[in-house]
């Protein structure tokens, strides 16, 4: 144009130029895919490492998960038969309570029982002195015929009976004095 002949620069292209070139026109293409190009799907070394480390730490969480599951498991069944356990310890530590309260209760009854008895030995002391006396006075006897031991040493055949409960000397009934 401004009176001189333009040339045209031709630049000379390498033959890895022309394959990269190439790399990037899809050659195939599926209906429903993304169109990438190649080059995305060609994997340099560096990502197949790190594709291979996030492989790695998956599998070590896999493994870890698993560990963790059967201990689980171990566990919830440590504690089922810990639960079955308690449960048999409850229920025979209410058996054992209620037998020691029917203890008490067989205790309490036998003491009373007791008490009731000690008491009736006491009444029935207190009466045979009472007739005692009274038989003596009714035979012409004084009313403490002797002290402690058995009557009868002045022959008139009658053996006596003696009477304490008091822990004192006795009253004699039956055969008069010594």
């Amino acid at each position: 144009m401004f009176g001189g002949r333009q040339t045209k620069k031709t630049k000379k292209v390498s033959s890895s130029d022309k394959i990269a070139r190439l790399s990037l026109i899809p050659s195939v293409s599926l209906p429903h895919a993304p169109r990438l190009p190649p080059l995305f799907l060609r994997r340099s070394s560096a990502t197949d490492t790190g594709i291979e480390n996030l492989r790695d730490k998956r599998d070590a969480i896999s493994r870890q998960i698993a560990d963790e599951e059967s201990e689980k498991a171990r566990l919830s069944s440590d504690a089922q038969a810990l639960q079955r356990r308690l449960a048999a310890i409850a229920d025979s530590l209410a058996k054992k309570r209620e037998a020691r309260d029917e203890y008490d209760r067989v205790v309490e009854q036998t003491e009373a029982a007791y008490a009731k008895i000690v008491e009736s030995s006491h009444t029935l002391l207190h009466v045979l002195k009472r007739e005692a006396t009274a038989i003596a006075k009714r035979r012409g006897g004084s009313g403490n015929g002797g002290v402690g031991g058995v009557g009868g040493a002045s022959g008139n055949g009658g053996g006596g009976v003696m009477m304490s409960g008091n822990g004192g000397a006795g009253t004699m009934s039956g055969g008069g004095g010594y």
